[in-house]
Protein backbone atom coordinates (compact mmCIF):
# COMPACT_ATOMS: atom_id res chain seq x y z
CA UNK A 1 0.00 0.00 0.00
CA UNK A 2 1.56 3.30 -1.08
CA UNK A 3 0.89 6.85 0.15
CA UNK A 4 1.66 10.15 -1.50
CA UNK A 5 4.01 12.49 0.38
CA UNK A 6 5.27 14.69 -2.40
CA UNK A 7 6.62 11.41 -3.73
CA UNK A 8 5.62 7.82 -3.21
CA UNK A 9 6.60 6.43 0.18
CA UNK A 10 5.78 3.28 2.07
CA UNK A 11 4.35 3.42 5.61
CA UNK A 12 7.58 2.40 7.35
CA UNK A 13 9.47 5.16 5.61
CA UNK A 14 6.75 7.61 6.59
CA UNK A 15 6.86 6.54 10.22
CA UNK A 16 10.67 6.65 10.32
CA UNK A 17 10.71 10.12 8.76
CA UNK A 18 8.77 11.34 11.79
CA UNK A 19 10.30 9.01 14.38
CA UNK A 20 13.99 9.73 13.66
CA UNK A 21 13.84 13.46 14.50
CA UNK A 22 11.77 12.65 17.59
CA UNK A 23 14.33 10.09 18.76
CA UNK A 24 17.17 12.57 18.25
CA UNK A 25 15.22 15.16 20.21
CA UNK A 26 14.74 12.73 23.12
CA UNK A 27 18.46 11.87 23.15
CA UNK A 28 19.42 15.56 23.13
CA UNK A 29 16.92 16.27 25.90
CA UNK A 30 18.38 13.49 28.03
CA UNK A 31 21.87 14.90 27.55
CA UNK A 32 20.69 18.39 28.52
CA UNK A 33 18.97 16.93 31.58
CA UNK A 34 22.17 15.15 32.55
CA UNK A 35 24.15 18.37 32.25
CA UNK A 36 21.51 20.27 34.27
CA UNK A 37 21.54 17.70 37.05
CA UNK A 38 25.34 17.66 37.15
CA UNK A 39 25.58 21.45 37.46
CA UNK A 40 22.66 21.87 39.86
CA UNK A 41 23.69 18.78 41.83
CA UNK A 42 26.87 20.58 42.81
CA UNK A 43 24.68 22.92 44.90
CA UNK A 44 23.46 20.02 47.07
CA UNK A 45 19.85 21.20 47.35
CA UNK A 46 17.15 18.65 46.46
CA UNK A 47 14.43 21.31 46.04
CA UNK A 48 16.47 23.10 43.38
CA UNK A 49 17.15 19.82 41.56
CA UNK A 50 13.46 18.94 41.50
CA UNK A 51 12.54 22.42 40.22
CA UNK A 52 15.04 22.09 37.37
CA UNK A 53 13.68 18.66 36.47
CA UNK A 54 10.06 19.84 36.50
CA UNK A 55 11.01 22.81 34.32
CA UNK A 56 12.74 20.50 31.86
CA UNK A 57 9.67 18.24 31.64
CA UNK A 58 7.44 21.26 31.06
CA UNK A 59 9.70 22.57 28.30
CA UNK A 60 9.80 19.13 26.66
CA UNK A 61 5.99 18.99 26.67
CA UNK A 62 5.84 22.42 25.01
CA UNK A 63 8.38 21.32 22.41
CA UNK A 64 6.33 18.25 21.54
CA UNK A 65 3.10 20.24 21.28
CA UNK A 66 4.67 22.85 19.00
CA UNK A 67 6.38 20.23 16.82
CA UNK A 68 3.19 18.22 16.41
CA UNK A 69 1.10 21.29 15.63
CA UNK A 70 3.66 22.27 12.98
CA UNK A 71 3.56 18.81 11.38
CA UNK A 72 -0.23 18.68 11.47
CA UNK A 73 -0.47 22.18 9.99
CA UNK A 74 1.88 21.20 7.17
CA UNK A 75 -0.15 18.14 6.29
CA UNK A 76 -3.51 19.89 6.48
CA UNK A 77 -2.34 22.81 4.34
CA UNK A 78 -1.01 20.43 1.68
CA UNK A 79 -4.26 18.42 1.89
CA UNK A 80 -2.39 15.21 2.67
CA UNK A 81 -4.25 14.24 5.82
CA UNK A 82 -4.49 10.49 5.07
CA UNK A 83 -0.81 9.71 5.88
CA UNK A 84 -1.15 11.69 9.11
CA UNK A 85 -4.14 9.59 10.14
CA UNK A 86 -2.24 6.38 9.35
CA UNK A 87 0.83 7.45 11.32
CA UNK A 88 -1.44 8.48 14.20
CA UNK A 89 -3.04 5.04 14.11
CA UNK A 90 0.39 3.36 14.18
CA UNK A 91 1.49 5.58 17.07
CA UNK A 92 -1.68 4.84 19.04
CA UNK A 93 -1.29 1.10 18.47
CA UNK A 94 2.34 1.09 19.53
CA UNK A 95 1.62 3.27 22.56
CA UNK A 96 -1.22 1.04 23.75
CA UNK A 97 0.91 -2.08 23.26
CA UNK A 98 3.73 -0.55 25.30
CA UNK A 99 1.36 0.56 28.07
CA UNK A 100 -0.14 -2.95 28.27
CA UNK A 101 3.32 -4.49 28.64
CA UNK A 102 4.35 -1.91 31.27
CA UNK A 103 1.16 -2.17 33.29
Amino acid sequence: MMFRLGRTAEPTRLVSSIALPAMLTYVATALFGLADMWVIGRLGDAAVQSAVELGAKFMMALLIVFALSFLIGQRVSSREVAPLVIVGGYATSIGSAISRKAG
